[in-house]
């Protein structure tokens, strides 16, 4: 029995020893991976040399010579003197409303027999403003528009007389304007008798066609309505207008491009009004260039005569 321990012994030590001699061959001959955190410090090496450390110098400023020596920048628009505002989307629109009305008013549009007129309301600083309207109604173009802050006679004289001075000839009795029954149309209708321009009003009254007038002409009507609605679209955007300079800017530019820019089903979506020096032109930035250019040139033929 102690021979057999004796053995078992003996056989548990060679184990071990080829345990360990197995342990030194691993160690010397198979690497292993290297710890993802190494934690050593690097060896030395005489030929290499670590980055310089970037050492920024601040200066210091003194707050009250800074607000003694400082001075608003101020714009100048070089075109017409005027100061150019912060925002700089208001100070191009301010410029291109003044550059582009006079083409847009002044344009031979050769207006049709049957006009339509309609005002709606706009906000401005939260007040109702309205925005009155007069458009060829076979021809769609928008011939006067006007911006007020009542709804009285006197704007709306202004937009007919806009859209009456586009004719060469003022048609008389054969003109037919068709607008609501709002009374300041029939007070319009009187003033411009007493001038000499005679001229049929047609009321179309309420929605629906409770008389043979509304029954006849109710589609002049709906189209006058119906360029409302897309106005609205425009302007809903804006969320009412911050001044009066900018509820004038925005509806003469929208003016602008609904007559010459927008195109339109009527036209074979073409523009109202076709301009060959737009026509030409790729792109909307480029053409809103040209009717600029079109009319600083009226402007600039005017000023000569």
């Amino acid at each position: 029995m102690n021979s057999i321990i004796t053995v078992l012994i003996a056989y548990n030590q060679f184990l071990l020893s080829q345990i360990h001699k197995l342990l030194v061959f691993i160690a010397k001959n198979i690497p292993l991976n290297a710890p993802k955190n190494n934690f050593t410090s690097p060896k030395y090496n005489k030929y290499s040399v670590d980055k310089a450390p970037i050492i920024k110098h601040f200066d210091r400023f003194d707050y009250k010579k800074l607000l003694a020596e400082y001075e608003p920048v101020v714009f100048i628009c070089p075109h017409c003197g005027h100061t150019l505002e912060l925002k700089k989307t208001v100070s191009i629109l301010i410029f291109t409303n003044a550059s582009t009305k006079p083409f847009v008013d002044n344009f031979d549009y050769k207006p049709s027999n049957h006009l339509a007129a309609d005002e709606t309301y706009t906000k401005v600083k939260g007040d109702r403003h309205y925005v009155w309207f007069v458009m060829d109604a076979l021809k769609k173009s928008i011939l006067g528009y006007q911006i007020s802050y009542t709804r009285d006679i006197g704007p709306c004289v202004l937009a007919m007389r806009m859209a009456f001075s586009k004719f060469k000839q003022f048609p008389g009795k054969t003109l037919k304007f068709a607008a609501d029954g709002y009374t300041t149309y029939k007070l319009a209708q009187q003033l411009f008798s007493e001038t000499g321009m005679d001229f049929n009003l047609i009321q179309v009254i309420g929605l629906t066609n409770a008389d043979p007038v509304s029954t006849e002409y109710r589609w002049l009507k709906q189209i006058i309505e119906r360029f409302n609605r897309t106005f609205k679209f425009s302007y809903q955007v804006t969320n009412g207008y911050g001044s009066r300079e900018g509820s004038k800017t925005h509806v003469a530019l929208f003016v602008a491009y609904y007559n010459f820019l927008r195109p339109h089903p009527y036209t074979y979506w073409q523009p109202l009004n076709s301009i060959p020096e737009l026509d030409k032109l790729p792109n909307m930035p480029a053409k809103w260039q040209k009717l600029i250019e079109l009319s600083q040139q009226l402007t600039l033929s005017k000023q000569s005569v």
